[in-house]
């Protein structure tokens, strides 16, 4: 039974190996169009349950199928999620690992896309930072505590004034609260992110200014307005990996694997030797 316990292991040990040289993988965004126009946003877009998640995906998946058809190394295309701001898919492309094709190939694939499959290339959404100071605050304990009701509470209402602020801002996508601080007496600082289309030419100067003009806002509970505030638009910076695994990464993988290659060996070699060992003792006989 426990030789048995011991082979399973080793198996499993293997499939774990293996499992770590997967494919090199690259992710994309893409920008999807109908017809050249902007396709229209649907909130079941969101789901990856939904039907039309699925029908839509099918549908990224056929056509970047067609744009990288001669990659054929090429295992997987899989598309992760779509976002709104019109309608962007994000997917990822999987190869094996003995592929010749870098990452380049994808983007120049894209960069020269034409219109005839409705898909587009596309830059990552432009991303502010910003600290607003909040005044007439009144501060409670839970709103340290993330997960808290509170917390969720003024943090919404937070939200839906700077959305009111913002809701004429060309390319807005969102907005993202990070953080609730006490910052003194009747005092606290918000922290949160906003994402703009890359396509967005609005200035950070300008979005400071209409918190400025409009430091009551809406939707905020008692006397609580915003004070100062301070933006920054966060560069991230371009990636040049790849996609491949680090070389040593590899070596130590396969060496791995072939360990317990051994071990296979050497124990399946123990199990036939003891089927055919003889025995280190005589019956004795009864005359």
């Amino acid at each position: 039974m426990s030789s048995i316990m011991t082979f399973v292991m080793l198996m499993l040990n293997v499939c774990w190996c293996l499992s770590l040289i997967e494919a090199n993988q690259f992710p994309f965004e893409v920008l999807l169009k109908e017809n050249t126009q902007d396709l229209k946003w649907d909130e079941n877009y969101a789901n990856e349950k939904n039907e039309k998640f699925q029908n839509l995906a099918n549908k990224v998946r056929s056509k970047l199928g067609i744009l990288f058809r001669n990659a054929t190394d090429i295992t997987e295309i899989q598309v992760k999620k779509f976002r709104e701001g019109s309608v962007y898919a994000e997917f990822t492309v999987s190869l094996t690992n003995n592929t010749n094709i870098t990452q380049s190939y994808f983007t120049t694939a894209l960069n020269n896309t034409n219109s005839s499959l409705d898909i587009y290339s596309s830059q990552p959404p432009r991303t502010i930072a910003a600290d607003i100071e909040l005044t007439s605050f009144v501060w409670k304990e839970n709103y340290a505590i993330s997960s808290s009701c509170d917390f969720s509470t003024v943090t919404k209402e937070i939200k839906e004034s700077l959305f009111n602020i913002y809701k004429s801002v060309p390319g807005l996508i969102d907005l993202e609260m990070l953080d609730l601080k006490k910052a003194g007496d009747e005092k606290g600082n918000v922290e949160f992110k906003m994402l703009l289309d890359s396509a967005s030419d609005v200035k950070v100067e300008d979005l400071e200014q209409m918190v400025k003009s409009n430091k009551a806002g809406k939707s905020l509970t008692g006397n609580m307005q915003f004070g100062e505030v301070s933006m920054k638009e966060v560069t991230i910076a371009s990636d040049t990996d790849d996609g491949r695994k680090p070389s040593w990464v590899l070596i130590l993988v396969a060496f791995s694997c072939l360990a317990i290659f051994a071990l296979i060996v050497y124990f399946v070699y123990r199990v036939i030797a003891q089927s055919f060992a003889q025995p280190k003792f005589k019956l004795a006989n009864n005359d």
